[in-house]
């Protein structure tokens, strides 16, 4: 049987050698990329910068905490062949049957835990459908085009991307409607534009409009959109790859 783990074969001495000169900051940006093969979450490098305090010594801690992580395990043991070729992205805790679950914090126990912006560990023209519900709003609205390009890589030609995001024009014309017109409702509006922020992540960078996500979908070699309005304010919307 062909084995499709990945290993990644490293040299911390050598890591900390060529990266001795690094700013705290920016060690630890090469750290989560060598290591974990993505960008640093913002809590994880602030937490990390705090505990170094421009202590180089403390650095091959840091390595071997993310040596030790169930994510770094996770990453190099993971064969890809094991699960379905369908994948449920940055699906917290709605975990679902006959989907590869992934999602960047371990606490919610997916099959994956990982960067859905950056998913090297799988491949290319693999998937049949990915699920990528109310995540893209939540990533910085510079890395939108990026994010997408990476999922349709995934996708065999025929496969299907179905997104659930933020509808910025709906959304806000649910502030003007009679039923909204108290403190409370209005609350809860503000609270589906910029997340709950009731822990790290949980806020929105960007939203959207149907010309823009059809833009992204377009320019990411995506057809055949269908867009539907849930609830009011989300865009359900499903794209096919042609190419």
């Amino acid at each position: 049987m062909e084995d499709n783990s990945i290993t990644i074969q490293l040299s911390d001495e050598t890591f900390l050698q060529e990266s001795n000169s690094l700013s705290d900051e920016a060690f630890l940006q090469a750290a989560y990329r060598t290591y974990l093969n993505r960008e640093p979450d913002e809590f994880g490098k602030q937490s990390y910068c705090q505990y170094l305090g421009g202590d180089k010594k403390k650095r091959q801690h840091i390595i071997d905490a993310f040596r030790q992580s169930s994510e770094f395990k996770l990453l190099n043991k993971f064969d890809y062949s094991k699960y379905p070729q369908r994948l449920n992205l940055g699906c917290g805790f709605d975990i679902k049957l006959g989907y590869l679950n992934v999602d960047l914090h371990s606490d919610h126990n997916p099959d994956l835990v990982a960067d859905i912006r950056c998913l090297n560990m799988l491949p290319s023209g693999f998937y049949e459908e990915i699920i990528a519900q109310d995540c893209l709003e939540h990533l910085p609205r510079a890395e939108t085009q990026l994010t997408i390009k990476e999922w349709a890589r995934l996708l065999k030609i025929g496969g299907i991307l179905q997104l659930r995001t933020t509808s910025l024009i709906d959304l806000l014309e649910l502030f003007k409607e009679e039923a909204y017109q108290t403190v409370e409702l209005q609350e809860k509006l503000v609270q589906c534009l910029f997340g709950t922020q009731a822990y790290d992540g949980d806020w929105h960078f960007t939203g959207f409009t149907k010309i823009l996500l059809t833009n992204y979908l377009e320019v990411a070699g995506l057809a055949n959109m269908e867009f539907k309005l849930i609830d009011g304010w989300l865009f359900d919307v499903t794209a096919e790859k042609v190419g």
